[in-house]
């Protein structure tokens, strides 16, 4: 099933509990922002801005849980590439519909 904007604003993740380390809270839902506008055709997120993305580290101060945000941004990074694909597809120049 294709995920939407509107499935990434949506995500919710375990927060990490005392002395364990996870993702900085803010800087995972900004990019997830970025994300769902992508999704929504308003910015320009790549699959690979998403297989490249690191985020800071909180450490004893709860934080997002990695393994469920490295997950779910698979799934981002799935769906990107197949949309980037089927745009090459569609147009094999990239140069969009010149006339």
């Amino acid at each position: 099933m294709a995920l939407t904007g509107d499935d990434v604003r949506n995500a919710e993740f375990s927060t990490t509990g005392f002395g364990r380390r996870g993702y900085k809270e803010r800087e995972v839902v900004d990019f997830l922002l970025a994300v769902a506008d992508t999704l929504d055709g308003k910015s320009k997120v790549t699959a690979q801005d998403v297989r490249e993305i690191e985020f800071g580290a909180t450490l004893g101060r709860g934080g997002f849980a990695e393994d469920e945000v490295d997950e779910f941004l698979d799934r981002v990074e799935r769906e990107l590439r197949a949309r980037e694909e089927r745009s090459e597809e569609a147009d094999p120049t990239g140069r969009g519909d010149v006339g």
